[in-house]
């Protein structure tokens, strides 16, 4: 119920943007509006919780991937390839492979594409789109 008033009082704010003259300012929201009367991004971002803040003086700690195992993983995978220039991994090129290491890279399951025996399946070019290629490397 929270969820459907929050969606109708976004859609009826939207209305009343869309209804205000051009160059009049948008309507104002008081900082004690309740969530259903914020537009919907700054009532999802009251909603959630605050996460990876540092507190001060705190560094960053080193993740010590040789105390974890790693398995061999063959991982299928489907994309569309529209905003790829192919699969296979090129310098300054946004490839399929590329985010698939920056993917694993940040969740920290590989600690680089060097070090993980990558191997491919097959290949795509420019704009193809695929459904079921596989890629097998060592994952922690």
């Amino acid at each position: 119920d929270d969820l459907i008033d929050l969606v109708c009082s976004a859609d009826q704010m939207l209305a009343s943007r869309n209804s205000t003259p051009a160059g009049a300012p948008p309507p104002a929201v008081s900082e004690a509006a309740p969530a259903s009367a914020l537009p919907v991004e700054l009532a999802c971002n009251a909603m959630e919780p605050e996460r990876g803040r540092k507190r001060r003086g705190e560094s960053a700690r080193l993740f010590d991937m040789s105390r974890y195992g790693q398995r061999w993983v063959a991982l299928r995978l489907a994309y569309v390839g529209t905003r790829y220039s192919g699969m296979q991994y090129a310098e300054d090129v946004e490839t399929v492979e590329g985010a698939l290491f920056d993917a694993l890279t940040k969740t920290r399951l590989i600690t680089s594409k060097d070090d993980c025996g990558f191997s491919r399946g097959g290949r795509t070019d420019r704009g193809v789109s695929a459904l079921g290629q596989v890629v097998a490397l060592r994952l922690r």
